[in-house]
């Protein structure tokens, strides 16, 4: 129970900077968005896969183990 509420804490207290920095960047006219696990997985694996990306299936993150 004590790492669930010291996640939800860390989770809350990133929620915010984000939201702090997303404001400031879109003063400056900047519009963002926040990506979605699927979206970092492919970003990341894509950018050190480049090759091998067009040929291959990363499957549904539901499905994927991530701790």
């Amino acid at each position: 129970m004590e790492k669930r509420t010291n996640f939800e804490t860390y989770r809350n207290q990133l929620l915010q900077r984000v939201d702090h920095i997303v404001a400031g960047l879109s003063g400056m006219g900047l519009r963002l968005t926040m990506l979605k696990t699927q979206e970092i997985i492919e970003l990341l694996y894509t950018s050190y896969n480049p090759q091998i990306f067009e040929h291959s299936d990363l499957g549904m993150v539901e499905q994927m183990d991530i701790r």
